[in-house]
């Protein structure tokens, strides 16, 4: 192939990539002959497969209703909700007045930026987390209040992970076992 052979790619707003060529060359294995041929423009379009469905993306699944069908207290939460599936239950209501205490302990040193910043991050990819959970879970909730809840929850979890958590009363928690 010789030098006035050329080719381009670009990459559009739907993430398709279309390759051009100035010259097409072309062998033909069986005959060993070659042939040549310089179209105006050859253009190749390469499409990525379909975006994931909804359900392949979740990450975060709920319990098959058939498996909890004869056994539903086995896959509930018994002392904290995370996330969204089991949220604002009055079961859980004692951890959850205590969650935004967890803001001012060891998390706050464990969070790269201030509260507000770190809000905000959550706020930037909310789309992203709200994809990891069935629709109708998270569809109740506005993308402030979703933002908030993931970071109490993480603020809870590494405050819950540096404490002596063996120790439940002092987490102001009386009826975690």
């Amino acid at each position: 192939m010789g030098d006035n052979h050329r080719l381009s790619t670009s990459e559009d707003s739907n993430n398709s990539i279309t390759a051009q060529a100035s010259h097409v060359h072309v062998v033909v294995a069986d005959e060993g002959r070659e042939l040549e041929a310089s179209p105006p423009e050859v253009s190749i379009q390469i499409i990525p497969s379909p975006t994931e469905s909804p359900v392949r993306r979740r990450r975060i699944h709920k319990v098959p209703r058939p498996l909890r069908m004869n056994n539903e207290h086995v896959y509930d939460p018994v002392v904290l909700s995370l996330g969204p599936y089991h949220h604002g239950r009055p079961q859980f209501r004692q951890v959850d007045e205590f969650k935004p205490r967890s803001l001012t302990g060891s998390c706050r040193t464990a969070l790269p930026r201030t509260r507000a910043s770190s809000h905000n991050k959550i706020l930037e990819r909310i789309d992203e987390i709200r994809s990891y959970y069935e629709e109708e879970s998270t569809g109740e909730f506005s993308d402030e209040a979703l933002a908030e809840m993931i970071l109490l929850d993480a603020c809870f979890t590494i405050y819950y992970l540096q404490s002596d958590y063996k120790d439940y009363h002092s987490l102001g928690i009386s009826n975690f076992q």
